[in-house]
C-alpha cells in the first residue's frame, strides 16, 4: 500500500496519456518468498504498524545481501525507477531507542557476495556510501522511489534485487521491514500537466463544489 500523502496526492489526477504499469517484485501477501533466492533468514511477516498487511524482515543480521530475487530484472531504457516502503524500528539490546536499524537494499549480478553491485537506500552511509537513498529510521513507514540511470547507478545488464538487515547495525535482528518493492519505466511521481479542456472540467468540477457548500 501506498503511505505517503503525496502519492495519495499524484494519484487525484489521471491523465489520458500512456504509461507503463509498474512490476510489482513482491508486496508479500501470497504468504511465500517463492520470488527469491531460498535458504536466506527474510520471512514474512505480520506488518506491525498494521495487522492487515504483511511484509518481509529478517532474523539474521547479514553482510553483503541477505536475500536475492529469484530472477533477474532487466530496464527497457535508459531510465528505471525502483520503489519499495520502508520501517525501521531500531533499538540497541538494552531497548533504547534511536540506533541504527540497519535495512538496506539494493542490486548486484550474480546473487552472491561478489561482483558487480549497488546499494540503493540503506539507513546509514557507513556500511554503503554509495547508497542513493539515506532511509528514514524513526518508526513510521516511508516510501521511496529511486531514479537508476545506465551507467550512472544501474549496470547494462540484468540485475537481482537484494536486502538485508546490515551486520553492525544495533545488534537486534528483526527490526527492519521492507514492502511494496516494484519497477517501472515511468516515474511514478510523475503528474503531467493537463490539458487546457481538462482544466476546465476541473475548475468547473470545482465551482459546483463550491456552490453546492454555500
Amino acid at each position: 500500500m501506498l503511505r505517503r500523502a503525496v502519492l495519495l496526492a499524484a494519484l487525484v489526477y489521471v491523465p489520458a496519456v500512456a504509461s507503463a504499469a509498474p512490476i510489482t517484485i513482491d508486496n508479500f501477501e501470497s504468504g511465500n518468498l517463492n520470488a527469491w533466492k531460498s535458504g536466506s533468514s527474510g520471512q514474512i511477516i505480520v506488518d506491525p504498524l498494521n495487522a492487515a498487511n504483511h511484509v518481509l524482515h529478517f532474523t539474521v543480521r547479514g553482510d553483503g545481501g541477505d536475500i536475492w530475487t529469484a530472477n533477474t530484472y532487466a530496464a527497457t531504457g535508459n531510465d528505471w525507477w525502483f520503489s519499495f516502503d520502508y520501517l525501521g524500528q531500531p533499538t540497541s539490546p538494552n531497548n533504547v531507542p534511536g540506533l541504527d536499524s540497519g535495512g538496506a537494499i539494493g542490486w548486484d549480478t550474480d546473487q552472491s557476495y561478489a561482483g558487480n553491485e549497488r546499494w540503493l537506500g540503506a539507513t546509514t552511509p557507513v556500511p554503503v556510501p554509495s547508497a542513493d537513498a539515506l532511509l528514514i529510521d524513526d518508526g513510521a513507514w516511508h516510501h521511496y522511489v529511486i531514479h537508476l540511470v545506465r551507467g550512472v547507478n544501474l549496470t547494462n545488464g540484468p540485475v537481482y534485487f537484494k536486502a538485508e538487515d546490515w551486520v553492525r547495525s544495533d545488534a537486534v535482528a528483526g527490526n527492519a521491514y521492507f514492502d511494496n518493492i516494484a519497477i517501472t519505466d515511468v516515474n511514478p511521481l510523475a503528474v503531467p500537466v493537463p490539458e487546457p479542456g481538462t482544466l476546465l472540467l476541473l475548475a468547473a468540477g470545482f465551482g459546483l463544489l463550491v456552490t453546492r457548500r454555500r
